[in-house]
């Protein structure tokens, strides 16, 4: 889904012609409330908070490397895995990523996946058994996690 556009409509009174100008800052309200739908999609997807079945842990169900790599990234250092952190770093990289001109469904299968750059490009799916034993299916979560993405924002 791409961001709304807000704009604002003046009269000017020179001309008496209507102008229409940005509005940034609803733009940026619009931006911030995609991305933090895009987040809620991703908790709900995961499913859990805590440790889980293959390492990861948080409510994000981060892997120790991908949370040191985005900590880093997103935010300038590798900060402690706290529930707050999870959500300032997350919506950190979800805004670099859809600024890229990533979607949503990228998003999804790279959170799942891990990175976006590898396996595909984000584009790919995958199902199997890991290392640990955890079955996984990358398009079972894209589609959970778009379809939550899509009631989470028409409760908007």
């Amino acid at each position: 889904m791409a961001a709304a556009v807000a704009t604002a409509c003046f009269l000017v009174p020179s001309t008496a012609e209507s102008v229409t100008i940005p509005d940034e800052a609803a733009e940026e309200r619009a931006l911030t409330a995609h991305v933090s739908a895009i987040a809620r999609a991703i908790l709900e997807a995961e499913g859990r908070c805590g440790e889980g079945q293959s390492g990861e842990s948080g409510c994000y169900q981060y892997q120790p490397g991908t949370w040191r790599a985005y900590s880093l990234e997103a935010m300038g250092e590798i900060l402690p895995l706290t529930e707050a952190n999870e959500h300032v770093v997350t919506e950190g990289m979800i805004r670099k990523w859809l600024a890229l001109g990533k979607s949503e469904r990228w998003i999804f299968l790279t959170w799942n996946q891990g990175n976006g750059d590898g396996w595909g490009g984000g584009t790919d799916c995958y199902a199997g058994v890991n290392k640990w034993g955890v079955a996984y299916d990358s398009c079972d979560y894209a589609r959970r996690a778009t379809e939550a993405l899509t009631r989470i924002e028409a409760q908007e």
